[in-house]
């Protein structure tokens, strides 16, 4: 019970929470609160599907050859998103991946 509530909770939380993320990160970029709103739906969209699939991954091979793949890739797009801000930053850290971070941070400053 504790359990299900406290997934309950964090998914509200992350779910209300993204729409704010979303607007402080393209600052400047977007501004318009239905582009930003559209901008959110295609991130939903795309991730309803990713679930669809991992569902259907799971069903058919064992749950640690689907896991651990998925959990270990997400360790990267984590320290990549957290070290952007706006596009052109974005689109530079794509191209040049371990040089992002030190690029990132410095420009902040």
């Amino acid at each position: 019970m504790t359990l299900a509530i406290t997934g309950s909770l964090i998914f509200n939380f992350t779910t209300n929470g993204n729409g704010q993320l979303l607007t402080e990160r393209l600052r400047g970029v977007v501004d318009d609160p239905a582009t930003i709103g559209a901008l959110l739906a295609v991130v939903y969209t795309a991730a309803s599907f990713a679930q669809l699939v991992v569902g259907k991954l799971i069903d058919r091979v064992p749950l640690k050859w689907v896991y651990v793949p998925v959990a270990a890739g997400q360790i990267p797009l984590f320290l990549f998103a957290s070290q952007v801000t706006g596009w052109p930053t974005t689109r530079r850290c794509w191209r040049s991946w371990p040089s992002c971070s030190a690029r990132s941070r410095s420009s902040t400053r």
